[in-house]
């Protein structure tokens, strides 16, 4: 059963209610072997690394990633915002303690824990207290990036009303975060960066930022999407997109191939 978040909130949290006692535990990793993405691809963190992790009081999170659908089997964490840069909002990790292994989405960013020397994440309680008991303070991991292993395709979902001057979109279950969503409105032939905000989650974007193209609205006009990850891989769809109101998901029918 998918967790569904109602309601989508897109400013950063100022304050995490963050456990930060100092304490060290033995940990030791049965993190599962997943199949090389490709061999021209230099993935980040994908042997196994040790870490800190601390957890969040906070359920559910709250996002600057927008996760409207957590695939099964996932729990939601905070990377720290000094570890951003390589492990981006919209990853998978395995993190293994104590002979026990958890998966996590990234579904937002720390700022408070970042001072932490081998720090890295921070967890939903649940998934904290699954590694340890919460009075252990900053817990040691291995850990490692993976492939998301959701089951269903690439989906966009308005945020705020969108129209043909106007997109809102937040963009989700890929199996790798994007680094790039391209836009086409005349059948693919030309696309238009988006331009994508620091955190690579969400289209937010007018019609003057394409030189005056308007969107492809209605059901007898395609907007193709064009969207790169950050290991360069590259999928394209098009949908009509057919309603200007606010939470209506497209399912873009493909994902990344891995």
């Amino acid at each position: 059963m998918k967790k569904i978040f109602s309601v989508v909130i897109t400013v950063v949290l100022s304050f995490l209610i963050i456990n930060c006692s100092n304490s060290s535990s033995n940990s030791e990793t049965d993190l599962e072997t997943e199949p090389p993405v490709s061999s021209q691809i230099t993935t980040y963190y994908d042997s196994p690394t040790n870490a800190v992790v601390t957890y969040c009081d906070i359920s559910p999170f709250t996002t600057t990633f927008i996760a409207p659908e957590i695939a099964d089997g996932y729990y939601q964490c905070a990377v720290f915002a000094n570890r951003y840069d390589k492990i981006p909002v919209g990853s998978a990790v395995e993190i293994a303690a104590n002979g026990k292994t958890i998966k996590c989405l990234v579904t937002d960013y720390s700022p408070a824990g970042s001072s932490i020397g081998n720090g890295f994440f921070d967890l939903e309680r649940s998934a904290f207290e699954y590694l340890s008991d919460l009075s252990v303070g900053p817990l040691p991991v291995i850990f490692k990036t993976i492939p998301y292993s959701t089951d269903e395709n690439i989906k966009i979902k308005s945020r705020n009303n969108t129209n043909e001057y106007y997109l809102d979109f937040i963009i989700y279950n890929m199996r790798y975060p994007l680094k790039k969503v391209e836009l086409s409105t005349d059948g693919g032939v030309n696309f238009y960066n988006m331009n994508m905000p620091e955190h690579f989650n969400f289209i937010n974007l007018s019609v003057a930022s394409t030189g005056g193209v308007q969107f492809g609205f209605g059901a007898n006009n395609l907007t193709y999407f064009r969207l790169t990850d950050i290991y360069n891989q590259v999928v394209t769809a098009s949908v009509a997109l057919t309603s200007a109101d606010a939470d209506v998901i497209y399912d873009l029918g493909v994902n990344f191939n891995y």
